[in-house]
């Protein structure tokens, strides 16, 4: 087991129909995002680094930012240059740290692979 910084993804994104409205470009960015937040559900990555991230070009991560928005999943501050946009997670995924351990997921545990 490590410790280390990482995010918790509800599995509400899934049960209320939102990771339908995901596809594409628009649940990378989301993820990528996600992937960045800090204890408050804010983080700062530059257009540049999402689109590395998440292997779409600039504008389909600005449009996919835009549907996520749209989505209410989003909120974001736009900050003049040569500072970055100040993105704020509003659902369905939040900062977590601590002892993280792969789960063995099972019928006797509860888990489902479905």
């Amino acid at each position: 087991m490590s410790k280390e910084r990482f995010v918790k993804v509800s599995t509400a994104l899934r049960d209320d129909g939102v990771m339908a409205e995901l596809k594409g470009a628009p649940l990378a960015v989301f993820l990528a995002i996600a992937l960045h937040v800090d204890r408050r559900g804010e983080c700062w990555p530059g257009m540049t680094r999402l689109a590395k991230l998440t292997g779409f070009n600039r504008s389909s991560v600005s449009r996919a930012v835009g549907r996520l928005e749209e989505l209410g999943l989003l909120t974001v501050r736009r900050r003049p240059r040569p500072r970055t946009n100040l993105y704020i997670v509003n659902r369905y995924a939040e900062y977590g740290h601590g002892e993280w351990r792969d789960p063995e997921v099972s019928e006797e545990h509860g888990g489902s692979q479905e």
